[in-house]
């Protein structure tokens, strides 16, 4: 496991090359440099350092010093060994989303047990409908801003080849004039209870009042480590795929239904995902530890 901090800070891009690099070596922080680019009328930049590191008291002096504003956002990365040994991960992408899902394009959902206030639980019964001009020329997997995860054709029939559980691979159809299109949508079949309240680096905002399962955010300050009790695990069985109960974003319904957005839950998963991403040497798709204690 590394936990790797970074600070973050913004200086205006009339900065002269000459005082930046002075900065910088008054930091003593060349070397921890992640990126640095022009947003707007200021320059941002990133550092990258060891949680331990003893720079890190030497660089939050001179930025305060100097009246510069920073942020700090707290990152840890597990082995592959270390998440092998788990119950469950979280699975994403550490890609650009590519388009969006959800109802926009004309997706249709079941409301009958959603939140009648906000549309949160509504449960997919059509294939998903993206733009195809929104989908990757190249690449195995994408997700959408709506965090539908969609597996290329190839990819997909390798995973229902080697994996056996309760998930569905439903083929994505066309928005513009719904042919079927060579991408799958990756589903979950189950609903995990609700996390403990021992989960950290999750935060609640602006949650509908009636179902209270959205509004749910990450922090950048604390890293996401969600938390079950194995007492609380009331599956029937163990499924390969599964959705968190709590669902991240606010949900609203509007009029007409394409324009509501439904908050999406974290998709849970085995670790033998984690092999199967490795062993087709699937790039870009990122697993956090789950904790299942009792």
């Amino acid at each position: 496991m590394r936990r790797n901090l970074y600070v973050s800070f913004m200086i205006p891009a009339s900065t002269s090359k000459d005082a930046f690099d002075g900065l910088l070596l008054e930091m003593n922080c060349r070397s921890a440099l992640v990126y640095g680019r022009l947003v707007g009328r200021t320059n941002s930049y990133e550092l990258r350092y060891s949680d331990h590191d003893p720079s890190l008291d030497l660089v939050r002096r001179i930025l305060q010093r100097k009246e510069i504003s920073w942020s700090e956002r707290l990152e840890v990365r597990y082995s592959d060994s270390e998440l092998l040994a788990l119950s469950y991960l979280i699975m994403g992408l550490g890609t650009v989303p590519v388009g969006y899902g959800g109802p926009r394009y004309g997706t249709e959902y079941d409301l009958e047990n959603a939140c009648r206030k906000c549309g949160t639980g509504a449960i997919q019964t059509s294939p998903l409908f993206v733009r195809p001009s929104d989908l990757p020329k190249r690449g195995v997997i994408c997700q959408t801003h709506s965090c539908e995860i969609l597996l290329r054709g190839d990819l997909a029939a390798l995973l229902t080849q080697e994996q056996s559980g309760e998930m569905e691979l439903r083929r994505v159809h066309a928005s513009t004039d719904h042919r079927p299109l060579d991408w799958f949508q990756l589903i979950a079949l189950c609903t995990m209870p609700p996390f403990s309240e021992s989960t950290t680096g999750v935060v609640i905002s602006d949650q509908c009042p009636e179902c209270n399962r959205d509004g749910y955010f990450d922090t950048p300050t604390t890293p996401r480590q969600l938390v079950y009790c194995r007492n609380d695990m009331n599956l029937s069985a163990e499924p390969i795929v599964a959705n968190t109960h709590e669902c991240f974003g606010i949900s609203r319904l509007q009029e007409p239904f394409s324009k509501s957005f439904l908050a999406s839950p974290l998709l849970l998963v085995k670790p033998q995902m984690l092999s199967f991403m490795r062993r087709h040497r699937v790039a870009r798709v990122g697993f956090e530890p789950v904790f299942v204690l009792g």
